[in-house]
C-alpha cells in the first residue's frame, strides 16, 4: 500500500497520532525492506557496525509500536510532526515564489515609468527624501541643546556633569545683569572761537593730553576756529596698528590691560586668538604714548599686565554694608584690572584654573549663559560677553557675579556658604586670558554696577 492512496492520510488533521501510526503499519514491519533507503546492494556495503544499528532501531519501532506507553507516543508524535514540517515546507517555498514574483513586477513598473518619464521619478524620490531630512533636522534641532554641566561641590576641583539641565542656551534669564556698555567711538570737534584745548577737554570730559595724542599736537601747537579735532571716546590713546601687533604688545607699550584693549576694540579683533588685522584703529584706554628713550628699561613679567592702580573713576559705596568679601579664588591669583569707567568690575587671573568660591553667603539667583552665546561648557575659550556666569544674592541689597567660567558647580536657588565652590576660573565669554571678571551689583532695583573694592576684608585697588 501506498501513502497517496490510503483515503485517511488526504486530511492529516482528522486522524490522532495512533490512527496514523496503524495506517502506517505495512510500512513499519519492512521499513528497512521494502524502501528504497536500505537495499540488499546497500546491506553489502555497510560494516559490520551499521547492521547491528539498523537490527537495534528495527527493534526499537518494533518494541514500541502499537502499545500505549509513552515512548509509543512521543514516536507518533515525532513522526507526525514530521509530516507537518514537510507541509509547512512547501506552503513557505510557494509563498516565497510568489512574493519573488510580486516584486519582481513591482520593479518592472517602476523601471519601466523611470525610463519613460525621463527621470521624473529619480527626481521627486530625491526631493522627498531631503525634504524628510530637513524636517527632522529642524524638529530635533532644540533637544540637541548642550545641557548645562552642573553639581553641589563643595571645595573639590572635579568636574561632574548635572543631571538635568539648568538653563538652555539662547533662553531669557530671570536676572539682568548690567553690562555697563561704553562707547568707544570717536567723535570729531569743530574749534569755536575762544576755545582752548582746556576748555575742549572739560566739554568732553577728558584729559588734555589725549586730545594731543590723539592730533598729534604738541605744547607749541596752535588750534584756530574751524580746525577739526579728533576726540576720543575716553582718556587713553588712538593707535594705529602695524604688522606683528598683538593684544599682549600694545598694551605693555600703552601701559594699559589686555582686557580693557579686547573690551574696548572687540569687533575689530579676529576671535579666538584676537588677532589684530595691520592697519586697524585700535583705542588704547587710560594708555599712554611710550616716552622717549630713557636709560633703563621697565622690564614686564608673565603674560598677565598688572599695574599699579591710582583710584581715578570711583562709584556709590552703599551705607551699612561694610566690608563684608572674602578672596573669591579658592588659591592664588592676582588682581589683574581694577575697576574703572572703562571697566565694571575686579579681574582676578590664575592660568591653573583654579575654583571659584562664593565671597559670602546667599543664594544663587543665576547660574549659567549670561550672554545667550556661549562654547560648549568646559571648552576653553569660546562665546561672548560674561559666558558662563553665576550670581549670588547675598541678602543685603548687593549681589556678586562670576563671569568667564570655564564650569559651573552650583545651580539656580541653591543656598551657598562662603567659600564654597561655584566652578572653575575660565576664559569664556570676552576675555583676555584665564581669570574672573567679578562684579558688585544692586540686587534690590537699579542693577547697577558698584566698585568691589570697598566690600572686600582685604584692601586691594587703592582702598
Amino acid at each position: 500500500m501506498k501513502r497517496n492512496d490510503d483515503e485517511s492520510l488526504k486530511s492529516i488533521t482528522s486522524i490522532s497520532f495512533r490512527n496514523l501510526a496503524h495506517t502506517l503499519e505495512v510500512e513499519g514491519s519492512n521499513l528497512y525492506q521494502d524502501t528504497d533507503v536500505f537495499t540488499d546492494d546497500d546491506r553489502s556495503v555497510f560494516s559490520k557496525f551499521g547492521s547491528k544499528v539498523k537490527k537495534w532501531m528495527e527493534s526499537f519501532e518494533q518494541r514500541f509500536r502499537g502499545h500505549v506507553n509513552p515512548m509509543a507516543f512521543l514516536y507518533d508524535f515525532i513522526f507526525y510532526l514530521s509530516l507537518r514540517l514537510r507541509v509547512m515546507t512547501v506552503l513557505i517555498a510557494v509563498f516565497f515564489e510568489v512574493l519573488g514574483a510580486y516584486f519582481e513586477s513591482v520593479k518592472n513598473i517602476f523601471v519601466k515609468n523611470l525610463f519613460w518619464g525621463r527621470g521624473s521619478i529619480f527626481r521627486f524620490s530625491i526631493q522627498f527624501v531631503a525634504a524628510v531630512v530637513t524636517v527632522i533636522i529642524v524638529v530635533s534641532y532644540p533637544y540637541r541643546l548642550n545641557p548645562i554641566t552642573s553639581n553641589i561641590l563643595s571645595g573639590s576641583d572635579a568636574v561632574v556633569l548635572a543631571q538635568q539641565d539648568l538653563l538652555t542656551q539662547g533662553r531669557s534669564v530671570a536676572t539682568p545683569i548690567p553690562e555697563d556698555r561704553k562707547s568707544y567711538d570717536s567723535t570729531t570737534y569743530v574749534v569755536k572761537t575762544g576755545d582752548t584745548l582746556s576748555r575742549i577737554a572739560e566739554i568732553n570730559q577728558i584729559g588734555v593730553e589725549t586730545i594731543m595724542w590723539a592730533n598729534d599736537l604738541t605744547a607749541a601747537s596752535f588750534i584756530r576756529p574751524g580746525d577739526k579735532l579728533t576726540i576720543p571716546p575716553g582718556d587713553g590713546v588712538l593707535v594705529e596698528t602695524k604688522k606683528g601687533d598683538t593684544v599682549e604688545k600694545l598694551a605693555k607699550t600703552y601701559n594699559s590691560s589686555p582686557q580693557l584693549i579686547l573690551e574696548a576694540n572687540i569687533e575689530q579683533l579676529l576671535p579666538p586668538d584676537y588677532l589684530i588685522r595691520a592697519g586697524s584703529s585700535l583705542f588704547i584706554p587710560d594708555g599712554r604714548p611710550p616716552a622717549p628713550v630713557r636709560p633703563t628699561t621697565p622690564v614686564y613679567s608673565g603674560t598677565i599686565v598688572t599695574r599699579p592702580y591710582t583710584p581715578i573713576y570711583s562709584s556709590p559705596i552703599v551705607p551699612g554694608v561694610g566690608r563684608f568679601l572674602n578672596w573669591p579664588v579658592s588659591r592664588g591669583g592676582q588682581v589683574s584690572q581694577c575697576y574703572s569707567r572703562w571697566h565694571n568690575g575686579i579681574d582676578i587671573a590664575d592660568r591653573s584654573y583654579p575654583n571659584l568660591v562664593a565671597a559670602a553667603p546667599g543664594r544663587v539667583t543665576f547660574a549659567g549663559c549670561q550672554s545667550g552665546s556661549c562654547p560648549r561648557l568646559g571648552s576653553l575659550i569660546g562665546g561672548y560677553g560674561l559666558a558662563w556666569t553665576v550670581i549670588i544674592d547675598h541678602g543685603n541689597g548687593l549681589s556678586t557675579v562670576y563671569g568667564h567660567m570655564h564650569s559651573i558647580y552650583v545651580r539656580n536657588g541653591q543656598y551657598i556658604g562662603a567659600g564654597q565652590a561655584l566652578g572653575q576660573m575660565g576664559q569664556t565669554g570676552t576675555a583676555y586670558g584665564v581669570h574672573v571678571h567679578f562684579m558688585v551689583i544692586r540686587s534690590n532695583g537699579g542693577w547697577s554696577s558698584l566698585n568691589p573694592a570697598p566690600y572686600f576684608k582685604t584692601h586691594l585697588c587703592g582702598y
